[in-house]
């Protein structure tokens, strides 16, 4: 908006470079005083963690992960996932006493480390996962089984993936797929690491830019998870609309995801239906009669989002109803706002395009 001494403003529509500049300034990049946090977490669990559990667990495989690792983590608002994959079979994740014992010991073993801070040991919870920190960055840690047999290097996310939707469509009935599909979700997070890793930056900071507008209209429910997913759908739809010149922007990749949240012509037995098939981490051919079906859920959802890497699950069928009508009218009032020019960029972020936020 344009402000003049008489204090009154002209407000301009909102365009994509002060969007991306803001993004640009929200985004957080790894840099070195990440890697000591990093680094002495992995040691210590890698050597510790057989310990607390009799030295009875070996793992195989470590991965790292979540936002910052992606290229979307905003500054002060980013946790590292690291993800631990053990020498088990998959079926020892069907049994929540043992998923309780390995969280008891991944617990037992970050206790040990005298830096380490607890922060949320999600009680009441066996998945084994939980919530800490180190020199002040957060971490989430998650246990899971190896399903790669053997020394392998090149695609080893490829082969860890199949493998465990191998193990998926080979269960005895759709429940006990769905189960296994959760108990199996660390496992295969290596897939959508890199997923959003091959992603151009454009890409990236509409990410960035839609999770900042999450948190500034107070979005409950909202993972991180979710923001990525609908961006991915969203570049896929443009690109697809404009095969030889995508009108590829973070101003434009934003509006389109508004657009597909704003589900005030969707009903539950007519939901929005978005799946990530265009990623390529599953052949569709395997899944025909497992996808999520609006039907049987019975949760009055609007829109489904298929699960890439374990496409029985529906992503958002833990998001309430009452959240999703919240983003809902959300996405509604911001697009009007942008269509008709009516909002500044403080209306619709909070801030300018120079953030506006600490950059520490």
């Amino acid at each position: 908006s344009l402000c003049f001494s008489s204090h009154v403003c002209l407000k301009m529509p909102i365009a994509n470079e002060d969007v991306n500049a803001l993004a640009e300034n929200l985004r957080a990049p790894i840099t070195e005083r990440h890697k000591p946090a990093i680094d002495a977490i992995v040691s210590h669990v890698w050597k510790e963690l057989p310990k607390a559990h009799d030295g009875q667990l070996r793992i195989v495989h470590g991965v790292k992960g979540g936002s910052l690792f992606k290229g979307t983590a905003m500054r002060g608002k980013f946790d590292v996932d690291l993800i631990f994959l053990l020498d088990l079979p998959a079926r020892k994740l069907d049994d929540d006493g043992f998923q309780s014992q390995l969280k008891g010991s991944l617990v037992k073993c970050l206790e040990n480390h005298g830096e380490i801070v607890m922060v949320d040991a999600r009680a009441g919870v066996p998945f084994p996962s939980v919530s800490c920190s180190l020199f002040g960055i957060g971490f989430d840690i998650a246990l899971g089984v190896d399903l790669v047999k053997g020394r392998v290097v090149k695609d080893r996310w490829k082969k860890q993936l199949r493998a465990a939707q191998q193990q998926i469509l080979k269960c005895p009935g759709y429940y006990k797929a769905i189960i296994l599909s959760r108990a199996l979700s660390a496992s295969v997070s290596e897939a959508c690491v890199v997923a959003v890793q091959q992603e151009s930056d454009v890409v990236k900071l509409a990410i960035v830019l839609l999770k900042h507008w999450r948190d500034f209209n107070s979005l409950k429910m909202f993972k991180s998870f979710y923001a990525e997913g609908l961006a991915l759908c969203a570049v896929d739809e443009l690109r697809r609309k404009s095969i030889e010149n995508p009108q590829m922007t973070v101003l434009s990749i934003f509006t389109r995801v508004l657009q597909l949240l704003d589900l005030s012509e969707a009903t539950a037995r007519a939901p929005r239906y978005l799946t990530l098939e265009f990623l390529g981490l599953y052949d569709p051919a395997d899944w025909e009669g497992w996808y999520p079906d609006p039907e049987q859920s019975g949760h009055g959802h609007r829109i489904i989002l298929v699960n890439p890497m374990t496409p029985i699950l529906d992503a958002l069928h833990s998001v309430s109803v009452q959240a999703l009508r919240g983003w809902s009218e959300a996405a509604r009032d911001t697009l009007g706002r942008l269509g008709d020019g009516s909002a500044s960029m403080e209306d619709l972020f909070g801030v300018g395009p120079s953030g506006g936020v600490s950059l520490e």
